[in-house]
């Protein structure tokens, strides 16, 4: 969706759901691509304190709100807890 160039030619993890058009980067982490035009990045993206590499939602507990986010990187156990 967004311009090709070397700021932007980057592949987008889509969300599934109907409505949503949230996507996922690891070069970016969560973000809302919009067509020819730089994607709109989370200001609060959670990032690894060892990889500095923006982290993913590995789950989500809807009763307590809580989010966590975790590390791409294989065998990181970084990981941060939102609520």
């Amino acid at each position: 969706m967004a311009p090709f160039s070397a700021d932007y030619s980057i592949e987008f993890f889509v969300c599934t759901d109907k409505f949503c058009h949230r996507c996922f980067t690891e070069r970016l982490g969560y973000c809302t691509p919009v067509k020819g035009a730089a994607p709109l990045v989370l200001k609060d993206q959670p990032t690894c304190n060892l990889h500095g590499r923006p982290m993913f939602i590995s789950s989500l507990d809807r009763q307590r709100n809580l989010v966590k986010y975790i590390c791409p990187e294989p065998d990181c156990h970084e990981s941060v807890l939102r609520g």
